[in-house]
């Protein structure tokens, strides 16, 4: 695989348990000498399992405790040294990576230690610096292993608070979108997450019956992401579905 990596998760994955699946995966075909492919369907493993922890114990799998830092530049100088065998480094999901510590990864991906392989998560395109984008080869992770993955704790906020998916989704399609004051209050990985179940349930649809309503339904849901995205206020990316 490549030197650094992307891996788009398209919405917010359980990682604790992600991680250890795509690493094992990962050194696996590295060790037998194959070209990285990623699987259509990830396999969830044990995270007590004896092949994950003999990576962790042999120190080829690195894993940062950076969240509560606004920006941990200085502690990337301790990652440059010799590595006797390919090691991942999972640096973390760049929407909770502050600009200035996105900036501060440049040079460790510019530069990175051979068999160092640095690994972020990103749950779209669009939060990723294109100096950083360029740098990495990006994998999409399939829709089969994002529902594998899903944030048990995330699903079901979304499930109690929000406006019911297959729900909302039918009376888009009919131009009757309703209430959305409650989600202009939700917290915008929980508006990210929503939107993502909602694109899901009209590709399906789509792929079965494409149609012009269709395709502009599913832009508009792709342009309230981005708006999401990009912090700006939440009515604008609502707005653009009630539009």
């Amino acid at each position: 695989m490549n030197q650094s990596s992307i891996f788009l998760t398209q919405t917010y994955l359980d990682l604790t348990s992600l991680i250890p699946s795509l690493a094992v995966n990962i050194l696996q075909q590295i060790d037998n000498n194959q070209q990285f492919k990623l699987p259509k369907t990830l396999e969830k493993i044990d995270g007590e399992g004896k092949t994950w922890q003999t990576y962790l114990s042999s120190e080829r799998v690195i894993i940062p405790n950076w969240i509560a830092k606004e920006d941990f530049r200085e502690d990337l100088a301790g990652l440059y040294k010799h590595y006797p065998a390919p090691t991942l480094l999972f640096l973390g999901d760049l929407g909770n990576i502050s600009l200035p510590a996105q900036e501060g990864l440049l040079k460790l991906i510019e530069e990175t230690p051979p068999n160092l392989h640095p690994i972020l998560f990103s749950p779209d395109i669009f939060t990723i610096l294109p100096t950083i984008k360029s740098r990495c080869q990006i994998y999409n992770l399939s829709l089969e292993t994002c529902f594998s993955f899903l944030d048990s704790n995330l699903l079901e906020t979304c499930k109690k608070k929000y406006p019911d998916v297959g729900e909302f989704t039918r009376n888009f399609l009919n131009n009757k979108v309703g209430d959305l004051t409650v989600l202009a209050k939700a917290e915008r990985n929980e508006i990210s997450f929503w939107l993502w179940q909602v694109l899901q349930n009209l590709e399906s649809i789509y792929s079965q019956k494409p149609s012009k309503n269709l395709a502009q339904k599913i832009s508009k849901v792709l342009q309230a992401q981005k708006l999401n995205s990009e912090n700006l206020q939440k009515k604008f990316a609502l707005g653009v579905l009630e539009g």
